[in-house]
């Protein structure tokens, strides 16, 4: 049964909307209401369906398979790292001869526990996103608990400010070592220039600058880069808002990244040629998978909302 007033699903036998407070009308009583009054209750009744389908689209199979291949590469990134060092160790007894067993089991477990401490923030995020799927197979729940994908949503935004602040400080770095280097150059220059030996119109040796070139190299590769990290996790918050807000106001609210699907597949794909060409694991597949997947679902809530849109 669905409250004229607000829209929202309530249960058969209720006699007033649980949302809204609005008392309920019976399918009799709704077909006796006015014409205006009765094509408002129909126009609120579409955000239901909104909401159904959403819960339809979050069971889909895909979002299955996305989420089942992020978990495996997240457990198998944390078991992996203790046998990635294992392994080296191993390597190193047989090349030089020596007894590395008494550090094995010890860095192993370090390595796991550091692994862990990294994925940390994709552990939360997929447990949010079980969360959202356990709340779409919930039949006694009338709509998505979206306390799931808050909860990836605050991840995000803390990802977000931790590599704002990352770039700041490579900012600040690099404007500091070039700034030590111009001056110190200046300095040398003053002090050759002013020294006795040469005499009006020889040129005195260039000196040798201590301008660090390999690290200021780094910092330009790497400041772009981090700028691109930042406008990719503005679209994911975009793309995460977009889905908490159709949910929330049973409309659909088209926001949904295709930059962000077309970053996953590219991801995806990387992964992919690493997994053929490199290092081939568990992880790795799997992770490329949870890309593909995932860019899929993206592309499909993009032009579910427009759908929707467009039928308005």
């Amino acid at each position: 049964m669905f409250c004229i007033k607000c829209g929202k699903e309530n249960k058969s036998d209720s006699k007033f909307c649980v949302f809204c407070g609005e008392k309920l009308k019976t399918e009799k009583e709704n077909a006796t209401l006015p014409h205006g009054e009765f094509h408002d209750c129909i126009t609120n009744t579409q955000p239901i369906c909104l909401t159904n389908e959403l819960k339809s689209f979050v069971r889909s199979p895909i979002i299955i398979i996305a989420i089942s291949l992020f978990s495996i590469y997240i457990l198998s990134v944390i078991a992996g790292a203790g046998n990635f060092i294992s392994n080296a160790l191993d390597s190193l007894e047989d090349l030089f001869d020596i007894d590395l067993d008494f550090a094995i089991s010890k860095l192993s477990g370090i390595f796991s526990f550091v692994a862990l401490i990294i994925m940390i923030p994709n552990i939360l995020i997929c447990v949010g996103l079980w969360i959202t799927v356990y709340s779409a197979f919930n039949k006694t729940s009338l709509s998505i608990n979206l306390s799931g994908m808050k909860i990836i949503k605050i991840v995000n935004i803390l990802i977000l400010i931790f590599t704002l602040i990352f770039c700041i400080f490579s900012i600040a770095s690099a404007s500091g070592i070039i700034f030590e280097a111009l001056s110190e150059n200046t300095e040398k220059i003053d002090s050759i220039t002013s020294n006795s030996e040469y005499s009006v119109g020889v040129n005195p040796p260039a000196p040798q600058s201590s301008f660090s070139s390999p690290l200021i190299l780094f910092f330009a590769i790497l400041l772009p880069f981090v700028l691109f990290r930042i406008l990719y996790l503005f679209k994911i918050n975009s793309t995460l808002k977009s889905f908490i807000k159709s949910a929330e106001n049973n409309r659909a609210f088209p926001g949904a990244s295709k930059f962000v699907a077309v970053m996953l597949i590219i991801s995806g794909i990387l992964n992919c040629l690493g997994g053929l060409f490199g290092i081939s694991s568990l992880s790795t597949w799997c992770n490329a998978g949870a890309s593909i997947c995932f860019a899929i679902i993206i592309f499909k809530f993009h032009s579910f909302c427009l759908s929707k849109i467009k039928a308005i």
